[in-house]
């Protein structure tokens, strides 16, 4: 059968089958951004009729799944395992088709087909008042066809200038089946707006038509654009980790094939409210973004995280309106509301009391193996996560920063022995990240670092795994998440002996050791100083770093109040440490 193929038939292979796109306002409730079946026939004439039927079938269910209260996937699925049964068990009998020689060609009802799917789509935004980047289009040309600039107009003259030219479209879209179907009879729109007949034949019909984008630039094309500008100028890594994450969770939403014109502003008001509803105990684990959606206000992301997303989101399309690649900004406007109270929920430090039970616990007091450190037994071994805590405490390091330590970062033969926390390796490449450039920085070496054998641990290492990390225990996550790793580990670890509590698992260090420095009278510019912290002032951008020499000053000023190499088990003995 002659004509092209309808919008919703593919196939693999020899087997035809039919996809469609999970209308936006269904997708939360769906918890799927696309469907997909197996039509079970290699026959082009049966799959195209069968394609025709399944789209009707698949519009019905999308509007019996929008009456439902409380729709949900398993109700779509039991749908469709009932209609595809059916279609199975009809595909395997004989057909009998008309022989009437003047039965519309398949691309004929395919035109009629796609003529009926957009009417929909158009009598639906006009309910809605949310209209899609087609019709934005439109309603830009309109607006300048009238004498106007559109972005000049009020909201109200807005939506009533898009209105327009949705009702403009439909009673376009009308003329073109009255063309297929009756040309020969005098045609008269449904709209009474446009009433008047207009002859059939009539080559230039009065109705104002502007041109549709024929090339939209698709999203995930403008969104490697855009974070590319983004890493031209340099902007720290963690940033950029930030902006792939949130246009990685928008193309999900939206759809891998999707264009800037496809990306409404309701679509937009949805993804903003779902980013603050995301699970922090899923991070650095590979989950779709809606499965990482929880309501569990203890779980979700902080307000300040959520925002900085957002704001990623905003300023795309605030340049891609700038750039010209889409006629309108969906973003523009929407903001985040603070809630009344937030939370905090910065981590309780360790007290002296929880480090000496901390320093009891099976991976420190002794293990049953270098695999089941958290079991107790005799094993004394400081390995890579023994060594973590260890630095963490002694320096107030990110977990990102210490998973990412090479070898060839500690110099412990200088006057002041210390540690680089860098973005190069020992070859001189780029090869590590971190969150800010201040967090670029020389770190002093605790004298206690050294008695409990930090030269011989990372000598052994450098041995056992030139030019490999030494805290290789703990994977590096994805996108920019260097610490997922740690932070799972750490998490489980002190849940499981009594020591966790809300936002507590590497970040806890930083917090410890900035208490124990100012307990101890140390200024907030040296605590700065030696943590990587900005000081935000104009004068610290002035001159160079603080000294080493000054830094080993602020850091002998970590007195924890107890004997800390002997709860760690005494200085190093290779006999009984070495790892």
């Amino acid at each position: 059968m002659a004509g092209r193929r309808p919008a919703h038939l593919a196939r693999r292979g020899a087997v035809y089958f039919v996809r469609f796109r999970i209308p936006a306002d269904l997708t939360g409730k769906l918890g799927m951004v696309e469907f997909r079946r197996s039509l079970q026939t290699s026959s082009s004439e049966a799959a195209r009729i069968e394609c025709l039927r399944v789209t009707a079938w698949f519009r019905a269910t999308m509007e019996n799944l929008r009456k439902m209260p409380d729709a949900t996937a398993a109700d779509f699925e039991e749908a469709a395992r009932a209609y595809f049964s059916r279609l199975a068990a009809d595909l395997d009998r004989p057909r009998r088709f008309s022989p009437d020689p003047h039965e519309f060609d398949v691309s004929v009802e395919h035109a009629l087909h796609l003529h009926d799917e957009r009417q929909t789509e158009l009598a639906d935004q006009l309910k809605r008042n949310e209209f899609d980047g087609h019709v934005y289009g439109h309603a830009l040309a309109l607006a300048e066809l009238l004498g106007f600039k559109f972005d000049a107009l009020t909201d109200q003259q807005q939506t009533q200038i898009s209105r327009l030219a949705v009702r403009t479209e439909i009673a376009q879209s009308e003329l073109f089946r009255h063309q297929i179907t009756s040309p020969l009879e005098p045609f008269e729109t449904s709209d009474p707006l446009f009433h008047g007949p207009i002859k059939a034949a009539d080559p230039e019909p009065r109705l104002p038509r502007p041109p549709a984008p024929s090339n939209a630039t698709r999203l995930k094309t403008a969104a490697e654009d855009f974070i590319g500008r983004k890493r031209a100028k340099r902007i720290t890594e963690s940033q950029i980790a930030e902006l792939e994450r949130a246009l990685g969770w928008l193309q999900e939403v939206a759809g891998p094939e999707a264009s800037l014109l496809d990306v409404t502003r309701e679509m937009l008001r949805r993804f903003r409210d779902d980013i603050s509803r995301r699970n922090v105990t899923l991070r650095g684990r590979k989950v779709t973004f809606r499965h990482s959606l929880t309501d569990e206000t203890e779980h979700q992301i902080q307000f300040q995280t959520a925002i900085r997303y957002w704001g990623s989101v905003q300023a795309f399309f605030a340049w891609a309106f700038s750039e010209g690649l889409s006629p309108v900004d969906p973003a523009a406007g929407l903001i985040m509301d603070r809630p009344k109270s937030i939370t905090k929920r910065s981590p309780k430090s360790f007290d002296a009391d929880e480090l000496k039970r901390l320093f009891r616990t099976p991976l420190f007091a002794g293990h049953k193996s270098p695999k089941r450190v958290t079991e107790p037994g005799t094993c004394l071994a400081r390995d890579g996560r023994w060594w973590f805590a260890v630095l963490a405490m002694h320096s107030g390091a990110r977990a990102g920063e210490l998973c990412q330590l090479l070898p060839s970062d500690f110099i412990f033969d200088d006057a002041v022995p210390h540690w680089k926390l860098q973005l190069e390796d020992g070859d001189n490449k780029q090869t590590k990240t971190l969150k800010t450039k201040t967090s670029i920085r020389d770190v002093p070496i605790h004298p206690r670092l050294l008695e409990l054998g930090l030269r011989e641990f990372v000598t052994a290492s450098a041995k056992r795994r030139p030019g490999k990390r030494i805290i290789h225990e703990f994977r590096l996550g994805t996108q920019g998440r260097t610490s997922a790793g740690a932070t799972r580990f750490w998490t489980d670890y002190l849940e499981k002996h009594g020591l966790h509590s809300p936002g507590r698992a590497t970040h806890v260090w930083r917090h410890t050791v900035t208490d124990c420095l100012r307990e101890n009278a140390v200024p907030d510019e040296d605590i700065g100083a030696f943590l990587g912290h900005s000081s935000g002032s104009q004068t610290s951008k002035y001159g160079s770093a603080q000294s080493l020499k000054r830094k080993r000053e602020t850091i002998l000023q970590l007195h924890y109040g107890f004997d800390v190499v002997a709860a760690l088990g005494g200085p190093y003995d290779p006999m009984r440490n070495r790892a």
